[in-house]
């Protein structure tokens, strides 16, 4: 089932039946609609989180809702696979973990990184402090 919210509306199609044609397109976006209606989408996963690859929103370049889909096994199958491809794309890619091997608090090198990495995570730039880079 797909449920589209249009002007304080929602539709229903059985399974199989997209009420909104969904493809890859050749700029790699996933979009949804045909012809001059047709608008890049990106994916957004709702709920429940423990059922990750149902009840996936689709949203336009202004965050509005244009297709709610409940689970992608139920549409057509061009739909679907262009579906879940942009979802694996737009899964996180991981996080790179570093081990630094001391018997006390962190060493200069360790503690160094792991300035940087909150820097970078905190988009913070300029001239770092006093201490910064060579640790306490």
């Amino acid at each position: 089932m797909i449920a589209t919210t249009r002007l304080h509306a929602t539709r229903y199609a059985p399974p199989g039946c997209d009420p909104v044609a969904l493809r890859r397109g050749v700029d790699g976006r996933l979009w949804a609609g045909e012809g001059e209606a047709a608008r890049a989408v990106v994916v957004r996963r709702c709920f429940p989180w423990s059922e990750p690859s149902r009840f996936i929103s689709l949203r336009d370049e202004n965050h509005r809702e244009i297709v709610m889909v409940r689970d992608p096994l139920e549409l057509a199958p061009l739909a679907r696979d262009a579906l879940l491809e942009a979802m694996a794309h737009a899964a996180p890619r991981g996080t790179t973990l570093r081990w630094y091997s001391a018997d006390h608090g962190l060493n200069p090198k360790a503690y160094h990184d792991q300035l940087v990495w909150l820097a970078q995570k905190l988009g913070m730039t300029g001239t770092p402090v006093k201490g910064a880079l060579t640790g306490p």
